[in-house]
């Protein structure tokens, strides 16, 4: 869990409440918590208890990587626009074919990361009410945290495909059979977690900045959808392995129109998530606590490496995108706990990903804050 004490006092005083309280009273509770996320404990604790999310990791990252070398096929589709014969059709399709295998990759990639970054967040959230300023709040209940219990009943219901189902029951196990345990293993839980939320960001947010910086990507796509109907017709097998089915193909067109394709999927679920159940509060307060905590952290210089300060950096940005998208009146509003201007003056012009400042890639995906 965050470190640091929240108590300040009385148990009412330390309940998380958004009725009112302005950003700064709600960052003052976390003043003195330290989110030191390099730590190779959190490392290690994704890796043991989420694989899948290691593996979401890993695929990203190999992705980024061929996106980065993505080879142009402006030439060939140039030539075959100014001379539409089958020859310079089918040499343009040659060499666009795999560029668009690649583009289907990321596309299939977004929306599986999408679903499994709702999981995510949604045991990010059972693990922040589970930490002792929100269990003060129900000091007064007898047995388990009602709003803990009801996100534990909703990772249950929440419908997931593929192997990320696995790790469901591990998950609860550690929520609900432990509610009253105070292992300081919790403390990597959810620092593990947040590191997880803050690389797959940071995978979404490098990738739509690469995608903005090659413009051959949408034209060769939209020369790949002219063409569609001509080039399925073809019998070269070097040709045909790369056609898409025609609704795969109008749903990648949807999502390479936007800016932040990758981004906007991740949002997108995190939204609909949150709107369609009644966790949507908790998703908030989980938000900005991990922004006041991060804040908190980079702002009294209190990392413990320069890669723990730069990840906190990273949550700051990640969790005010997604608050942003999520809260109905957006993270720069009055209603909203975090504390924008302090963020904005302190993540500056530090580099976040692809040479790309912290606040170009905040002000490019928010979508109140310009």
């Amino acid at each position: 869990m965050l470190r640091g004490s929240s108590s300040g006092g009385s148990g009412g005083s330390s309940k998380l409440t958004r009725d009112g309280q302005s950003s700064a009273r709600f960052s003052k509770q976390f003043n003195e918590f330290i989110y030191n996320l390099g730590d190779q404990r959190n490392v290690q604790y994704v890796m043991d208890t989420f694989p899948e999310g290691d593996i979401v990791l890993r695929t990203g990252s190999e992705l980024l990587e061929r996106v980065r070398r993505y080879a142009d096929g402006s030439n060939e589709v140039r030539t075959a626009i100014s001379q539409p014969t089958p020859e310079n059709e089918e040499a343009a399709w040659r060499k666009i074919g795999p560029s668009v295998a690649l583009l289907r990759e990321c596309f299939e990639f977004a929306q599986s990361v999408g679903k499994y970054f709702v999981y995510l967040l949604l045991s990010q959230c059972a693990l922040f009410v589970h930490a002792p300023a929100v269990q003060q709040s129900s000091a007064n209940n007898k047995g388990e945290n009602p709003q803990r219990l009801h996100l534990c009943q909703a990772l249950i219901m929440f419908p997931l495909l593929g192997p990320v189902e696995s790790v469901i029951p591990q998950v609860l196990n550690e929520l609900c059979n432990h509610a009253t345990d105070e292992d300081a293993g919790r403390s990597d839980k959810n620092r593990g977690l947040a590191r997880l939320l803050a690389d797959l960001m940071q995978n979404a947010f490098a990738f739509d900045i690469l995608k903005s910086s090659i413009p051959a990507i949408q034209n060769d796509f939209s020369y790949y959808r002219r063409t569609l109907s001509r080039i399925s017709k073809s019998q070269n097998a070097e040709i045909s392995m790369y056609r898409i089915p025609q609704d795969v193909s109008n749903q990648m067109s949807l999502f390479y129109a936007y800016h932040n394709p990758m981004v906007k999927a991740v949002v997108d679920s995190a939204t609909q998530f949150a709107k369609n159940s009644s966790n949507e509060m908790a998703v908030l307060d989980c938000l900005s606590a991990l922004a006041a905590g991060s804040l908190s952290t980079v702002k009294h210089r209190r990392a413990d490496s320069p890669k723990s300060e730069q990840m906190c950096v990273l949550v700051l940005v990640s969790s005010c995108v997604l608050y942003d998208w999520i809260s109905p009146h957006g993270v720069v509003s009055p209603q909203s706990v975090i504390d924008t201007k302090a963020i904005i003056d302190q993540i500056g012009e530090r580099i976040l990903v692809e040479d790309a400042s912290a606040d170009r890639v905040l002000r490019a995906n928010c979508k109140t804050l310009r």
